[in-house]
């Protein structure tokens, strides 16, 4: 039968187990840190969570500088826990939870940074290559001009990653220094401190950037109408392979003992005509097919397209006199 004596008594003991659980994890605020290393993998087994506790702890003391060297952290690790580790295995799994460590605290850093203020993206400019690869950034306090190049984006292409190119050159001609580079997302400049650039990195006049930027817009714009009009012409060139050659007239060839047939001059007269018509005929197929293949090209076109293929034929119909007399 449940008294309410022993329902005190349940409740005394699981509130007891309560407190003995939170005063062990406040004897060891960092019992997860414990388990996380004892998990990746180096092989040290304990016979008890006490003895996970006492090697925790004796890691702790070094990393605070309690205990000065690791083969004093060896003795007593060999005297309270009976294990013998040598002190470049400490060294080693030491470095690997500093690394875990400063990667976990950039990994919080980058997940907790925001827009960057004070600082605004002007445009995308053209690079040497003709690509939109160059940020230019303006500093909104000193109205100073950056251009950042790009490096790499993450897999969704949110997120982007530049550097400043000035930087660089500064730091091959002048010797080591800061190199300044920036991330944006969903295309806003994102960080938690503005970018750091190198002693001998100056800014760029706007001047300067719009003048390479406006030259190098002419330049590309220039080079992708000339490669339309090669296109163009290359399937128009495309297409008239493909049209059917005209096939020269079969003659019979004469076998030895044949006599010639006399010359009737009606005759030859009739079957000249009739070789002209055919001729003619023939002429106005091959230009039909031609002109059809042209009206094909003439619809992929555009204004000033069309006005450069129409003036190039201009130009070989007056050559078409010259070539004629040549042949």
């Amino acid at each position: 039968m449940i008294t309410d004596e022993s329902l005190r008594k349940d409740d005394e003991e699981s509130v007891s187990s309560d407190v003995n659980v939170e005063d062990e994890e406040h004897i060891n605020p960092r019992n997860n840190y414990s388990e996380s290393f004892l998990e990746d993998g180096h092989g040290i087994v304990f016979g008890s969570q006490e003895q996970k506790l006492i090697y925790d702890g004796l890691l702790l003391k070094y990393l605070n500088g309690e205990i000065k060297s690791l083969s004093e952290v060896c003795r007593l690790v060999k005297d309270q826990l009976g294990l013998e580790i040598s002190a470049p295995t400490l060294s080693r799994r030491l470095r690997h939870i500093n690394r875990n460590a400063e990667s976990s605290d950039e990994q919080e850093r980058k997940r907790k940074m925001g827009v960057l203020k004070g600082f605004t993206i002007m445009q995308r400019a053209l690079s040497s290559r003709y690509n939109a690869s160059l940020l230019t950034v303006m500093d909104d306090k000193t109205k100073e001009i950056r251009q950042y190049a790009y490096m790499k984006s993450s897999v969704d292409g949110r997120k982007e990653y530049y550097r400043c190119n000035r930087c660089l050159r500064a730091k091959r001609k002048s010797g080591p220094g800061a190199q300044a580079s920036i991330i944006v997302y969903d295309g806003e400049i994102i960080g938690d401190k503005p970018p750091e650039h190198h002693v001998d990195c100056e800014p760029v006049p706007y001047e300067e950037i719009a003048s390479i930027t406006s030259q190098r817009e002419s330049r590309a714009y220039e080079r992708e109408e000339n490669e339309q009009v090669r296109q163009v012409l290359r399937n128009r060139q495309l297409l008239l392979k493909q049209t059917e050659p005209l096939e020269p007239p079969e003659l019979s060839p004469m076998v030895e003992g044949d006599e010639l047939a006399e010359f009737d001059e009606e005759s030859t007269g009739a079957g000249f005509a009739d070789s002209q018509r055919q001729a003619v005929e023939d002429k106005k197929k091959r230009m039909g097919r031609i002109l059809s293949a042209v009206l094909l090209l003439l619809d992929e076109l555009d204004g000033e397209n069309l006005l450069t293929v129409i003036e190039e034929a201009q130009f070989r119909v007056a050559e078409l006199p010259r070539r004629s007399l040549l042949r």
